[in-house]
């Protein structure tokens, strides 16, 4: 049987009372007197569904954290956009910082004047400023270039096939 609620009336359940959903009461609703939760144990998904936004954000402040607009979600820190999916990947606002990152078979492409950075203090940098490309070791040390071969050829042209200078193991 349905229960009716009237309008502009409150439903009241006290700590670790729950509200339950399905016939094996799937989707449990409930506060524990410390945290709320929202609980599927079916076998089944959780779905929150839209028809505008959906938008979680800080009660106290109105901070949004993560709000999800047509085909695309949007992670914010203080209400600023920092990671956006796109219909290619996802763009990031600001600088990232990982332990890792595997690339496969993508490239990683920069912009005129956007620097690879490499070392604590940025010391190695590689970049092209819309005229020349860099490789620059702006730190203390040298700079090294290792071949596990039998030596090292530096091509002037885009073709590879016109050497300015062969460095020889032992040579």
């Amino acid at each position: 049987a349905d229960i009716e609620v009237e309008q502009g009336a409150d439903t009241t359940f006290v700590d670790n009372a729950k509200a339950l959903f399905g016939n094996s009461s799937d989707l449990q609703i409930y506060h524990d007197g410390s945290n709320s939760y929202i609980n599927e144990v079916g076998t089944g998904n959780l779905y929150i569904k839209s028809a505008a936004s959906l938008v979680l954000s800080n009660i106290t402040s109105g901070s949004v954290w993560i709000e999800c607009i047509n085909n695309q979600v949007e992670l914010k820190n203080a209400g600023s956009t920092k990671l956006t999916t796109t219909s290619t990947g996802v763009s990031v606002t600001g600088g990232w910082v990982t332990d890792g990152v595997s690339v496969a078979t993508a490239n990683i492409e920069h912009t005129d004047n956007s620097k690879a950075l490499f070392g604590d203090g940025n010391d190695m940098q590689i970049y092209h400023d819309g005229s020349n490309s860099y490789v620059r070791d702006v730190g203390t040390g040298r700079l090294w270039i290792d071949s596990n071969g039998e030596g090292v050829s530096i091509i002037s042209d885009g073709s590879g096939s016109t050497a300015m200078a062969h460095f020889y193991k032992d040579a």
